[in-house]
């Protein structure tokens, strides 16, 4: 959120030395639009950020993500099955996964409850 403060301040600084130093116009309208951009891209995020704040959500993790950190499953595993769907394969990763031997029904269902931020 500093960084588009600092873009901000800096577009409006170049815009008034461009005035005061008789630029052509052409940069001034570029700063202009850079300035205008920064700007919405500032609201933007205060929105998101007062959005999540608001929901009460976090960010979301992936399935793969849970099943490594909690140890269920190896990175080879999910990197197998992912490589699987991007082949054609139309199955959910946690099929491709319990069909694979990799986790079982049980774990899978425990980790989409993670996933979803229900209490095991």
């Amino acid at each position: 959120m500093i960084a588009w403060l600092i873009i901000i301040v800096a577009v409006s600084a170049f815009q008034v030395i461009s005035v005061s130093y008789s630029f052509p116009s052409n940069y001034s309208y570029l700063s202009t639009i850079v300035m205008f951009l920064s700007a919405m891209g500032l609201l933007y995020r205060v929105y998101i950020m007062r959005r999540r704040i608001r929901t009460g959500k976090k960010d979301h993790k992936l399935l793969g993500q849970i099943l490594r950190q909690a140890g269920l499953c190896s990175a080879d595993r999910v990197l197998e099955a992912l490589n699987a769907q991007s082949a054609g394969d139309r199955r959910r990763l946690g099929e491709l996964l319990i069909d694979m031997g990799a986790i079982t029904h049980d774990q899978l269902e425990n980790a989409l409850k993670i996933q979803s931020g229900k209490k095991i």
